[in-house]
């Protein structure tokens, strides 16, 4: 149960949130690709900060993280 409804969310989150609904899983680099960000720090941190929040859960593989949608 997320702390705070998706809907409280900034723009930006829940694009983020609906860009990985549908690719299923993403790193940092595809949000920052997707989100025309300059650097993958920006969209690291809207993706640990949505983790931390419970919208989103992470895994790593080799030396990528991904994040995903926490059902």
């Amino acid at each position: 149960n997320n702390e705070v409804d998706i809907d409280l969310l900034p723009d930006v989150d829940r694009k983020i949130i609906e860009f990985i609904s549908n690719k299923r899983r993403v790193t940092a680099e595809d949000i920052q690709k997707s989100m025309h960000y300059r650097g993958k720090n920006a969209a690291s941190a809207r993706l640990n900060r949505l983790y931390q929040m419970g919208f989103l859960k992470k895994t790593q593989s080799g030396r990528k993280v991904y994040f995903f949608i926490h059902r």
